[in-house]
């Protein structure tokens, strides 16, 4: 008999508040950095909150779960791993203050029905928030007439992404780098989010890690990077106006028989030619190659001494043993097919062109850069680890961008649209749209009596969502991007948004307990970003009187204000190109309340044997 745990609020919280206080300084713009230390004596110093969390040994059950949960989500959106422990964290504190930490998973009746509230309102989130948080969103028709637009959201989108994680002037060209090569890797923008898709899907031929050498130094190179030196490199080869190649999936060289086959040789020349016959077979491939005016060769397999030879007699270039992926990604671009072994055939479907086929030298290596019609992203950091942190941080960032256009799940445009040609309480008179032209001064601090004013550059209410120009246009084919500010502006909005909802008659008594609670919980992202800010902490300057502001700014003139993490002072953060994509907003929500619903319903641990594909298993014979 396996022994039974009973799992208590009180292990849940503790659990959840040890990896809490390893990420609250960390988080925003004046956050502090963790060193990471392993048993081999390597350290790393990351201000990012997976890789501080990914990077611990968790022993019990309910940290691991945790854990997997913010996994998930962080795979999805690229962010939010900070923000998603937090905000658990603090729901699982009001419910301990609530009902009590010392009430056991088997005799909570509370703690049951406040788990059938945050299911209920998970599953009420969708009609009830997002319309709210549409209010306050920029929506940027994607599009080579909005290129500019475009480009100004992608950038402050990965620069929202990766601020807090490296020192500023290191982000800050990292994410000029990476916004031009997205959009550069992108023949169309209508195309962005299928881009996207291929270069995430792609990330690892598409981006090539430099040591020894300074984080300023990343760039991007036109072509693709063969991580691989010339086996055979011809003198001629920068002469040609333009390089035919073709691509090896496996070695010409290889020539094996259908069936198991025997010779019979009764003479010394037949021996000589049956020696000779896959040298004879070789050079007969290659004089093929060279007459239908291929220059290079580029092959998964190492090419035989003989073989090269022979290269060398036809003046073919070689690049031989390049990766699987490479091979596969170089035909991808250059729209050409893979010659696959001595059955196949050599026609213009296996035959690719290039403006050019040099060395060049990245790092202290020696590669190929093949000019074909894409782009590569070197991407340098003084030491490996460090390299590794921005690898990880370049592809998350991407999945933010990725966020910004893939709303669908969520959003329908034609809905939208719809609601507000009909006037719809969708954009009542007090909401606010920002607008990318925005300008204004936010180096001075808002007093008090300001809320009554427009001194961040917000438009009045007749100038809001009521403007058909700003409404997307959904009979065209264009993508759309839809982004907030941040700052904790969301949290503030989604905190009155609850609230509201808590006090409506018509909700149940579960929904409006959970409202309130998750309401009053999700505010602490907000509180830590003004408590790591450089603002001095005085009775006027509390967060409190902060809070009370923001929010009676929202209630009664509809403009969102968030929290600038550097000096703590409230503007509206567009300005200061603080913007995230209302996806990724939307689903750390959703994800930190459905965790907290599974956690509160979990009764008790149980330690078995085996995996859990062997107890699936035998589920599914017992069914």
């Amino acid at each position: 008999m396996q022994s039974v745990v009973p799992l208590e609020l009180d292990t849940c919280l503790s659990l959840c508040s040890t990896l809490e206080a390893l990420l609250l300084d960390s988080i925003g713009p004046n956050g502090l950095y963790t060193m990471i230390t392993t048993s081999d004596d390597s350290t790393l110093i990351s201000g990012d909150g997976y890789t501080i969390v990914t990077s611990l040994m968790l022993s019990h059950p309910v940290a691991r779960l945790i854990v997997d949960h913010m996994k998930s989500h962080h795979g999805k959106t690229g962010d939010n791993a900070k923000s998603f422990i937090l905000q658990l964290t603090e729901i699982l504190r009001h419910v301990s203050l609530k009902e009590g930490g010392s009430v056991t998973c088997g005799k909570r009746q509370q703690l049951t029905e406040l788990s059938h509230g945050l299911a209920e309102l998970h599953s009420v989130l969708e009609d009830k928030l997002v319309p709210e948080l549409l209010k306050y969103c920029v929506f940027t028709t994607v599009s080579e007439q909005n290129r500019g637009s475009v480009e100004e959201l992608c950038l402050k989108i990965i620069r929202t992404n990766l601020a807090g994680k490296f020192n500023p002037r290191s982000s800050k060209h990292v994410s000029e780098v990476l916004c031009k090569f997205i959009l550069e890797s992108c023949s169309e923008l209508s195309q962005l989010d299928k881009t996207l898709l291929y270069l995430l899907d792609h990330f690892e031929e598409m981006v090539i890690e430099v040591t020894n050498e300074s984080v300023l130094s990343s760039r991007i190179i036109n072509g693709a990077i063969l991580t691989r030196d010339f086996a055979y490199k011809s003198s001629n080869l920068v002469s040609f106006p333009q390089i035919k190649f073709m691509v090896l999936n496996t070695s010409f060289e290889t020539i094996t028989p259908n069936s198991a086959s025997s010779l019979q040789i009764s003479s010394t020349n037949q021996l000589l030619q049956a020696l000779n016959f896959k040298t004879t077979y070789t050079q007969t491939f290659i004089e093929q190659v060279k007459a239908q005016g291929i220059n290079l060769i580029v092959s998964a397999e190492a090419l035989s001494e003989a073989a090269l030879y022979i290269c060398r007699k036809q003046d073919i270039s070689v690049i031989h043993m390049v990766p699987a992926e490479q091979i596969a990604h170089i035909a991808h671009i250059a729209q050409i097919r893979t010659f696959n072994g001595p059955d196949d055939v050599i026609d213009e479907s296996t035959i690719g062109t290039a403006e050019f086929c040099h060395s060049v030298l990245i790092g202290n290596s020696k590669y190929v850069n093949l000019g074909i019609s894409t782009k590569q992203l070197i991407l340098c950091s003084p030491t490996k680890g460090l390299c590794r942190q921005w690898y990880t941080a370049v592809h998350n960032a991407m999945k933010c961008i990725l966020m910004w256009l893939n709303h669908e799940q969520i959003i329908d445009l034609q809905k939208l649209a719809k609601s507000h040609e009909q006037g719809t309480d969708l954009h009542e008179s007090h909401s606010t749209t920002c607008s990318l032209d925005q300008k204004g001064d936010q180096s001075t601090e808002l007093p008090d009596e300001s809320c009554s004013k427009d001194k961040t550059g917000s438009r009045p209410p007749s100038e809001m969502m009521h403007n058909r120009d700003e409404m997307p246009d959904t009979n065209s084919q264009h993508l759309h991007g839809i982004s907030i500010q941040g700052g904790g502006a969301v949290e503030f909005l989604t905190s009155k948004i609850l609230s509201d909802i808590s006090l409506s008659p018509s909700t149940s008594s579960a929904l409006s307990k959970t409202s309130k609670l998750v309401a009053e919980s999700i505010l602490c992202l907000p509180r830590s970003l003004y408590a790591n800010s450089f603002i001095s902490k005085t009775a006027k300057n509390s967060f409190i009187h902060v809070q009370n502001r923001i929010e009676s700014e929202l209630s009664t003139h509809g403009r969102l204000k968030g929290i600038d993490g550097k000096s703590g002072r409230v503007c509206n953060l567009v300005e200061l190109d603080v913007v995230e994509p209302i996806l990724a907003k939307y689903l750390l929500i959703c994800d930190v309340v459905k965790t907290a619903q599974e956690l509160l319903r979990i009764d008790a641990v149980i330690g078995v044997k085996g995996s859990l594909k062997d107890i699936r298993d035998e589920e599914t014979d017992n069914d």
